[in-house]
């Protein structure tokens, strides 16, 4: 018969190997999640662009765009927005010679194409980022 103390010290280990196990698992999960959804477009990056510079290029243009960064690791960004009834979750999958945007979710409110919007000035904006860093 286990004593109580026991059974904490179980539990705990049996929570802990749970959650290492989890964040093991969390990349290998996020990256099998960029290879999915729509490819939206594909930008040339510029020669001598290193990857911070890309990641720095991703997230002040998602920031200035009022976006959510969901989530960031090195060569993939995850963002998303939402606004009255329009949604839409974004992945940045890039390295020093592209960068991929994929569409995972996108939800818009009947007649309405205000996540295209979104999408084109958020594009037009990393292109024209990414032209500055030459």
């Amino acid at each position: 018969m286990l004593s109580r103390l026991q059974r904490l010290l179980f539990t705990f280990s049996l929570v802990l190997a749970c959650t290492v196990c989890a964040a093991i698992a969390v990349p290998d999960c996020l990256a099998a999640e960029a290879e999915q959804g729509t490819e939206l477009q594909a930008f040339s990056v510029p020669a001598k662009t290193s990857v911070a510079d890309i990641a720095h290029v991703l997230r002040f243009v998602a920031r200035n765009r009022e976006w959510f960064i969901e989530h960031d690791e090195v060569g993939y960004l995850r963002i998303s927005l939402k606004s009255r009834g329009t949604g839409l979750v974004l992945a940045f999958h890039y390295d020093e010679t592209k960068l991929t945007m994929r569409c995972l979710s996108r939800t818009d409110a009947p007649k309405n194409d205000r996540s295209t919007r979104w999408i084109n000035n958020l594009a037009k904006d990393i292109r024209q980022q990414l032209a500055a860093k030459r």
